[in-house]
């Protein structure tokens, strides 16, 4: 089904009678919680959480292990490389300054991030976006204002979920 209007992070869950607490497409494009309980009109486009599961095995800095380890990335990777279901029970280490020396974005998809540019600026973004894409540390002999040196993870964006948060409200 192509509809047009859907809000970025949702999808069309069904088209029928929404119950209370059900989000729907409302007039202005947007999804709204439903908080009558009482609806007999049928055919609303009712919505859902668009998620995506965060890959942690693309992820290359500090990861807390079973909610209590806090290892580097390759300590869980020797662990979680011979028992898929071990990176279920991992995520990034949240709200700790990274330090960056440059070269491919050490996070996965799917993460809210500060950046930290090196005259002091701070944007705060996605891991998803191009942001940590597309700068890198240029080095000491040609300092830039896009120069990353450093981030901190604030935990999963609006479209993504770490494999443990699935089915929990």
């Amino acid at each position: 089904m192509n509809i047009k209007g859907i809000p970025e992070g949702w999808k069309i869950k069904e088209i029928g009678t929404p119950k209370s607490g059900d989000y729907y497409l409302n007039v202005h494009g947007t999804a709204e919680a439903l908080k009558s309980k009482n609806v007999q009109t049928k055919n609303w486009i009712i919505l859902e959480r668009d998620i995506k599961i965060i890959d942690m095995s693309k992820c290359k800095v500090d990861m807390e292990y079973r909610g209590e380890n806090i290892s580097t990335g390759e300590e869980v990777w020797d662990v979680c490389r011979h028992d898929n279901d071990c990176w279920i029970q991992t995520r990034v280490r949240e709200n700790h300054y990274f330090g960056w020396q440059g070269g491919e974005c050490p996070l996965p998809e799917g993460l809210k991030v500060s950046v930290v540019y090196r005259f002091g600026d701070v944007q705060v973004g996605s891991s998803s976006d191009q942001m940590l894409r597309n700068e890198f540390l240029a080095g000491e002999n040609s300092p830039h204002d896009n120069d990353i040196i450093g981030f901190i993870s604030h935990g999963p964006d609006d479209t993504h979920a770490y494999q443990h948060q699935i089915g929990e409200s």
